[in-house]
């Protein structure tokens, strides 16, 4: 995996059929409601506001997420 992953890119692969807003919450509520990700996230220099996500935040969701 190369490069940068937007992360409503990422949201609307995890809930197809939603609009992108509610992808993203969605997605958001997914991620911070799950510690053990949010933890490994923030590990990897995660924070909230950030638009793009590296190629090792992508993997740490895909391990606790699964591929979309």
């Amino acid at each position: 995996m190369s490069g940068y992953t937007f992360k409503q890119d990422l949201a609307r692969l995890y809930f197809p059929g939603y609009d992108k807003e509610v992808s993203r919450r969605l997605f958001a509520r997914e991620l911070h409601s799950n510690p053990d990700l949010m933890a490994d996230l923030v590990a990897a220099r995660y924070t909230k506001s950030q638009k793009k996500l590296s190629p090792l935040q992508v993997q740490i969701i895909y391990h606790h997420l699964g591929e979309p």
